[in-house]
């Protein structure tokens, strides 16, 4: 699963908001409050999908160490 979400950001890097921890995507949603949704399916979330911020995808790829903004 975390393999696809790792080709769809190499892929696509300019439709994710990527973070190395889940502890950096919860801060990054701690700042923006009025501008993320959080994602609520367990299935999403164990993919890494943690939610949406400005029609971009918020994930966690533990192996990608910068975040793109």
């Amino acid at each position: 699963m975390r393999a696809s979400l790792r080709r769809d950001v190499a892929r696509h890097p300019n439709d994710f908001i990527v973070f190395a921890t889940e502890a950096g995507a919860l801060e990054f949603f701690a700042q923006h409050r009025a501008s993320v949704e959080v994602e609520t399916d367990p299935r999403m979330i164990e993919r890494g999908v943690l939610g949406y911020s400005q029609g971009k995808t918020v994930v966690v790829v533990p192996w990608l160490t910068t975040a793109r903004f």
